[in-house]
């Protein structure tokens, strides 16, 4: 069997993939490929960058970005099938929407649609749907203690459901997994963590690290 966890997003959508003990580690980004962090990673996450420029009128901006939207999600598409799973069972895990997050919602929703729809198709392929606040909830659980109400804290007492990209990555490192990438991170710990927000792939990665790491302990695969 073969675990699946995809992060979607219109700019920088994560995929981690799990076959036969290996761990596969995709990013499908707008942003620059001489980006630093995308450079000195190159080793362990595939890279595949796209453009993403519009500033056409109203109706001729709404054909452009379905024409964009096809041309991503079809290369996510493509680039699943060209790893030619030999008719093993897949199964992939993907958050739910954020009805909270930054951007154009409905603009998210297209694309994670459009892609959701071709992920559906692809052979012996199911679909499991996390939302984004089970999802949290998870990762406090595997790292964390309840506390007397039943929610489960990190060290300083913030909730799981609250957690941030960065708490995401503390929790990652406490897991103690053996990665390549995983070693990079917690070589890099500090670096990370020093900047106001965690930078990209990184936060994208984890959630799917993280949507990855569900769906094996719901299959009981180890990882």
């Amino acid at each position: 069997m073969i675990i699946i966890g995809a992060d979607l997003s219109l700019t920088s959508s994560a995929i981690s993939i799990l076959r036969d003990g290996k761990l596969t580690l995709k990013n499908y980004t707008s942003n620059k490929s001489n980006y630093k962090w995308f450079k000195i990673t190159s080793h362990l996450i595939d890279y595949n960058f796209h453009s993403f420029d519009n500033d056409n009128e109203y109706s001729d901006s709404e054909v452009y970005k379905l024409k964009k939207y096809h041309e991503i999600t079809e290369n996510i598409k493509d680039d699943l099938l060209k790893m030619d799973f030999n008719g093993e069972e897949v199964k992939i895990y993907i958050e739910g929407y954020a009805f909270s997050a930054n951007g154009k919602l409905i603009d998210i929703i297209t694309f994670s649609t459009l892609l959701r729809y071709k992920l559906m198709l692809l052979p012996n392929t199911e679909l499991f749907f996390l939302p984004p606040s089970s999802l949290k909830s998870f990762i406090g659980s595997e790292v964390y203690s309840k506390d007397k109400k039943g929610v489960y804290r990190d060290e300083n007492g913030k909730a799981a459901g609250s957690f941030d990209k960065r708490d995401i990555m503390e929790a990652l490192l406490k897991i103690n997994l053996n990665y390549d990438y995983i070693d990079y991170i917690s070589a890099n710990k500090k670096i990370l963590l020093s900047t106001k927000s965690l930078p990209k792939p990184f936060d994208d990665l984890h959630d799917s690290f993280f949507l990855l790491y569900y769906g094996c302990k719901q299959n009981n695969i180890k990882i």
